[in-house]
């Protein structure tokens, strides 16, 4: 019983949040292409990156890519 007003109550707090959300985006500078996505995503997954786990030079060099990218798009 307790569980259902704890769902109930999870449900109605994810509704209410919903409805704070815009209802359409802004339009963006960055054009959406599938093709350099996917080249992004095989970079960031690539063994030259060493898996990216925390505080490893394979992590830091993850983290200098996006961040450069990040500036790029600026």
């Amino acid at each position: 019983m307790h569980r259902h007003r704890v769902l109930r109550l999870a449900l109605a707090l994810a509704f209410a949040a919903s409805l704070t959300l815009p209802l359409s985006a802004e339009p963006t500078k960055i054009k959406v292409d599938g093709n350099l996505i996917k080249g992004y995503i095989t970079h960031l997954a690539s063994d030259a990156l060493q898996g990216r786990r925390t505080f490893t030079p394979g992590y830091e060099k993850a983290a200098d890519w996006a961040a450069a990218k990040f500036k790029e798009w600026a």
